[in-house]
């Protein structure tokens, strides 16, 4: 079953199928550096380095064999995928629902922001 959108041909959370409606975005984590500063000024060999938690988001259409907060805040998906239409293969582990899930009931739709472990990406085409 191949779900078409903008920029993603299949999107799944645990294995179950989800549209996508418009694009999921998403940042693999890491860290920023930048030089400390002391009393005798900018140390440019000493830096402090900040996280950056991996992140998805994406909004998806409602599914009519599940209630539409079935994954709620603060819900935990052990596994997210999806394959942009590029060819890039992206897996999330541990992800955790970090904002108000936000229901649309007009457009049928919930968007979601995960925080998650690790996010890997691979070619596949």
């Amino acid at each position: 079953m191949a779900l078409m959108t903008q920029g993603v041909s299949q999107f799944s959370m645990d294995g179950v199928q989800y549209n996508v409606v418009g694009n999921v975005t998403w940042n693999v984590g890491g860290h920023t550096g930048e030089p400390q500063i002391s009393l005798q000024g900018v140390e440019m060999d000493v830096f402090s380095f900040t996280p950056i938690i991996a992140r998805v988001n994406v909004t998806v259409r409602w599914l009519s064999t599940s209630t539409p907060s079935a994954v709620g805040s603060g819900s935990i998906v052990d596994t997210i995928q999806f394959l942009t239409r590029s060819g890039i293969q992206v897996v999330a582990t541990n992800c955790t629902v970090t904002d108000t899930v936000v229901q649309d009931p007009v457009a049928m739709t919930t968007t979601y922001t995960f925080a998650c472990s690790k996010i890997t990406e691979l070619r596949v085409s």
